[in-house]
C-alpha cells in the first residue's frame, strides 16, 4: 500500500525480508513501465504510480545546486539510484504522456550534470549527503545507468546539455577507463549497451559501435554452450549454480546491442550471432521462472507464480531478478 515492493521473497519458507534497495526499486519501476508500453495492460498502472510516488519520498535538493534534485537512501546519493530514478520517471512519462513531473525530471537530470567531472568521470559514485564528500566505492553499472537515463530524458524534453553529459561519460569510459583492456576482459555491462544504443542514434560515433561489438564478444565468450547438465545451456559461467539474473542482464545487453548493430553496424553475420546467443540465454532464463507446473509443491504457489528465482537451485525471488528477466523478454 505504501508503494514499496516486496523486495525479496523466500519461496521455500514463505517469508519476505524487510531489507531494501532504492536503486533496484527504481530499476523495477522502469521494467514495469516497459511492460505497460509493451502490453498496454492498464492493470499495472496503479502499482507503477504508487511505486514512483514512494521513490519520490527520497528526493532532496542537490548540495552543489539546491535548484536540482537528487535521491538519498541511508545518507547516500548514489549515481546508480539517481540514474535509474531518472530512467524510470522518463519512461513512465513517455508511456503515459503524464507530464506533471516534468520539472522534477529536469531537476534530476541537472543534478547528474553537477556530478560529472571535466574529464567525463564522475566526481564520485556515492556522495555522503551530510558532508558532501564521496566514498571510495566504484560501481560498474552506474555510468551506463546514468547515460541511459539522460538520453531517455533528452528524448522527452530535448535538453542538449543532457546529451553532452552522456557523451562525456561514454567517451571517458571508452577512451580512458577501458582504453587498454582487451575485448574479452571488458565488463558485461548491459546498462552501457542500453545507453549506447540510444546515444548513438542521437550522436553517431563509430567508437560506440566498436565498443558495443567488444562487449558482445566478451559476453558471448562466457556463455555456456555445452554442459554435463543440459539445463545449464545458455547460462553464463559463474562457477556453480548458474544465476538467472546474470543471464538476464547479458541477454538485455545483447538485445540492445543487436538493435544498434542491425540498424547501423553493417555486420549482419555478427548481428545474427548476437541474436542467437541472446535467444539461448533466454531459454535458460525461462527455466528459472516459477510456473504452474513447478510450484506444485511450494508453500504459497500463488505468491511465487511468475517470479524468477535466483538460480536453478536457489529459491528466492528478488525484485531485480524479475525486473531484468522481464526487460529481457520484452
Amino acid at each position: 500500500p505504501n508503494g514499496r515492493y516486496d523486495y525479496v521473497y523466500y519461496v521455500t519458507s514463505n517469508f519476505s525480508a524487510r531489507e531494501y534497495n532504492l536503486t533496484r526499486h527504481a530499476g523495477t519501476c522502469f521494467s514495469l513501465a516497459e511492460y505497460l508500453e509493451f502490453s498496454n495492460d492498464q492493470k499495472c498502472l496503479p502499482a507503477l504510480k504508487s511505486a514512483l510516488d514512494y521513490m519520490k519520498l527520497f528526493s532532496v535538493p542537490g548540495l552543489e545546486d539546491p535548484k536540482t534534485t537528487c535521491f538519498v537512501e541511508r545518507g547516500l546519493a548514489t549515481m546508480g539510484s539517481n540514474g535509474l530514478a531518472t530512467l524510470a520517471l522518463a519512461k513512465y512519462m513517455k508511456v503515459t504522456n503524464d507530464r506533471k513531473d516534468q520539472e522534477l525530471l529536469k531537476r534530476m537530470c541537472n543534478w547528474i550534470l553537477t556530478q560529472i567531472a571535466d574529464d567525463g568521470n564522475f566526481k564520485g559514485h556515492k556522495q555522503n549527503y551530510n558532508t558532501g564528500t564521496y566514498t571510495d566505492a566504484q560501481v560498474l553499472y552506474y555510468p551506463g545507468e546514468v547515460i541511459y537515463g539522460l538520453v531517455m530524458s533528452y528524448n522527452l524534453l530535448k535538453e542538449h546539455r543532457w546529451i553532452d553529459g552522456a557523451n562525456k561519460i561514454a567517451n571517458w569510459i571508452i577512451n580512458v577507463r577501458d582504453k587498454d583492456l582487451k575485448p574479452l576482459k571488458l565488463a558485461h555491462d548491459h546498462w552501457m549497451l542500453y545507453g549506447l544504443n540510444e546515444l548513438y542514434r542521437i550522436t553517431p560515433n563509430q567508437i560506440y559501435i566498436d565498443y558495443t561489438v567488444k562487449i558482445c564478444q566478451a559476453i558471448m565468450h562466457r556463455q555456456i554452450l555445452e554442459s554435463q547438465y543440459p539445463d545449464y545451456s545458455g547460462a553464463h559461467n559463474n562457477k556453480g549454480d548458474p544465476s538467472s539474473t546474470q543471464a538476464a542482464t547479458r541477454s538485455e545487453g545483447l538485445l540492445a546491442a543487436y538493435k544498434l548493430l542491425k540498424d547501423f553496424g553493417n555486420m549482419p553475420e555478427f548481428s545474427n550471432k548476437v541474436l542467437e546467443y541472446a535467444k539461448r540465454s533466454i531459454s535458460f532464463q525461462l527455466r528459472t521462472q516459477y510456473t504452474k507446473l513447478n510450484t506444485i509443491y511450494v508453500r504459497n504457489a500463488k505468491k511465487a507464480l511468475g517470479g524468477f528465482r535466483q538460480s536453478l537451485n536457489s529459491h528466492s525471488i528478488r525484485i531485480d531478478y524479475v525486473q531484468h528477466n522481464l526487460s529481457s523478454l520484452i
